[in-house]
């Protein structure tokens, strides 16, 4: 998530940005920003075997993903990020998997 927030800010720095594509950078900035410290607060909550906090965690990861390319489609502009949203969502899909899976031979 640090990566993708790095990339957001370099190309918030560009010039001649559209303002729309400039507005969902900052909306998804923000969005990534709010969720940085839940990865950290997952590993505690999965180290004390809080599995639906574990799991609220990681689904906020994804929902700011899907929430982050809404804003474009919203816009009517293209994403810059869609791969790397995609990617987000993807990797907490196979993490909530992997949680939920620990959790029943718990």
């Amino acid at each position: 998530m640090k990566e993708d927030i790095t990339y957001m800010t370099k190309l918030l720095k560009k010039k001649g940005l559209n303002k729309s594509v400039k507005n969902s950078l900052t909306a998804c900035s923000d969005l990534y920003s709010q969720t940085l410290d839940d990865p950290s607060d997952a590993v505690l909550s999965y180290k004390s075997k809080n599995f639906y906090e574990v799991n609220q965690d990681i689904s906020a990861a994804s929902t700011a993903a899907a929430s982050c390319e809404d804003g474009y489609k919203e816009r009517g502009v293209a994403s810059p990020l869609t791969q790397r949203n995609d990617k987000m969502v993807q990797l907490s899909a196979i993490g909530l998997n992997i949680v939920n899976l620990y959790a029943r031979v718990q």
